[in-house]
């Protein structure tokens, strides 16, 4: 057998194979003695109808098969043979017998691009420090004492005021139609917080408890509702009860009644640690992306668009479930999810860049996830989640997560590498407004493992 290997881009490779008519014509006879065992023949027993009438017979279905059998045959070999790393199914350009008798076959295939890794080590990049900022624990337990507040009907008078809370059952419809996600019941409002849409809580001023208003208010832009971004919604409001809010003192009582600390100095303390290990994570995350920045623009690599389309769809998923579990309405609308997908192209590229960057770096420094690094990972979620370590390891399994998981901890591994050799600007910390990280990181690889197969999710 003879093997051309043609090296068309960066990312494919063209196979052609040449197997000799010898091994065409046995592989022909095994083909035919099978069909006369098992084919029905009318005037003869299975087996026993003769070979020339066979031949002539099912001529056509065995000469595919013996392609068919042989390429799948060979083909693999020359692969491993050649150590062609393949990222998808080889496509058959040409599959058919020459006059002599050989069987020329031609494959195209996406495989690993071509990487010639340079200086690595000693990459630029700025990071900021984790810190928590001092007034991040009071902030965080105001946010507590809020939660925790007690609300008391105020009897001596029944006019809201501007500056009231007050407790109300609403219900806005366009057009006659319920608005979904557009009703509540025994709803506390602070109006003098302007957390609605505008008009709402003006509107509310001057209701009588036990007073049924209709606001027709224009829904502004940028509110989390597009589809009603301009038009008109009737909200039907009751004025149940006016009410007075009262937080809880910031003592023991108080941190013993949030079920997370005895005392208020413990209940500082874990605040204090959560915030960290929260920033820890944030500012690790955005040093990971400026590793990613740097090494791709040193080493800008041709990669599969298949793969960095699903990088891409992989981001806008993640980023609408983020959406959805902060409660914000998504707009379904074709042209959110091309705007979504420009906004991330870019990322998704430098992202797949980076998987094949780091498992060239991995191959040079002899970097590899053992067993033993999955089982102290599986340990580890164990003891954040309250299972038992052989539950985590199911999981994985089952869902066929493990190579996702190996990836994972590699990826970690090789950014450890690079951030521990990098030239590090280090810069302060930045001033938050939200309690909460989201940077919209989206989850790091969505990568294939095996000739092209992707998790479904």
């Amino acid at each position: 057998m003879s093997v051309q290997v043609e090296k068309i881009s960066p990312i494919k490779t063209r196979v052609t194979l040449t197997i000799e008519a010898a091994a065409v014509s046995q592989e022909m006879e095994k083909v035919f003695k099978q069909v006369r065992h098992e084919a029905r023949i009318p005037g003869f027993r299975p087996g026993k109808a003769p070979i020339a009438m066979v031949k002539r017979r099912f001529g056509a279905y065995a000469e595919e098969e013996v392609k068919h059998n042989l390429v799948n045959e060979r083909l693999p070999q020359v692969l491993e043979e050649q150590k062609i790393r393949l990222l998808g199914r080889p496509e058959l350009e040409k599959e058919e017998l020459d006059e002599a008798g050989n069987l020329v076959v031609s494959a195209v295939m996406e495989t690993w691009p071509d990487i010639e890794l340079g200086e690595y080590k000693g990459l630029e990049i700025k990071r900021e420090k984790a810190e928590v900022m001092p007034q991040a624990v009071d902030t965080r337990l105001d946010m507590m004492r809020e939660q925790l507040a007690t609300h008391t009907d105020i009897t001596d008078r029944d006019t809201a005021e501007a500056a009231d809370h007050v407790r109300i059952d609403f219900k806005g419809t366009k057009n006659g139609e319920a608005v979904r996600g557009g009703a509540h019941e025994n709803f506390l409002l602070d109006l003098g917080s302007h957390t609605f849409i505008p008009g709402f809580a003006e509107g509310v001023v001057g209701m009588k408890v036990g007073e049924t208003k209709v606001l027709s208010l224009e829904y502004p832009a940028g509110a989390g509702r597009e589809d009603l971004a301009g038009q008109t919604v009737d909200y039907e409001v009751i004025l149940k009860a006016i009410v007075k809010k009262e937080l809880p003192n910031l003592d023991d009582e108080f941190a013993h009644d949030t079920g997370q600390a005895d005392t208020l100095e413990e209940l500082r303390q874990k605040i204090h640690d959560d915030i960290l290990a929260g920033e820890e994570a944030r500012t690790r995350r955005n040093a990971r992306k400026e590793v990613i920045a740097k090494l791709t623009e040193k080493f800008p690599i041709e990669v599969p668009p298949a793969m960095v389309d699903r990088q891409i769809e992989h981001f806008v998923r993640n980023y609408k479930i983020e959406l959805a579990m902060a409660g914000i309405p998504i707009q379904r609308d074709a042209s959110l999810d091309e705007e979504l997908r420009k906004r991330f192209a870019d990322d998704a590229k430098k992202e797949v860049m980076s998987y094949f960057l780091f498992q060239a770096i991995a191959d040079k420094e002899g970097i590899a996830i053992t067993d033993d690094d999955l089982e102290a990972r599986y340990e580890k979620m164990a003891a954040e989640q309250k299972r038992s370590v052989a539950e985590v390891a199911a999981y994985y399994q089952k869902e066929n997560m493990v190579e996702y998981l190996r990836d994972e901890l590699l990826d970690e591994r090789i950014v450890d590498l690079l951030l521990a050799h990098a030239q590090t600007t280090w810069e302060e910390p930045v001033v938050h407004v939200h309690d909460h990280d989201h940077d919209h990181d989206h989850d790091h690889h969505d990568h294939d493992h095996e000739a092209g197969e992707k998790k479904d999710e």
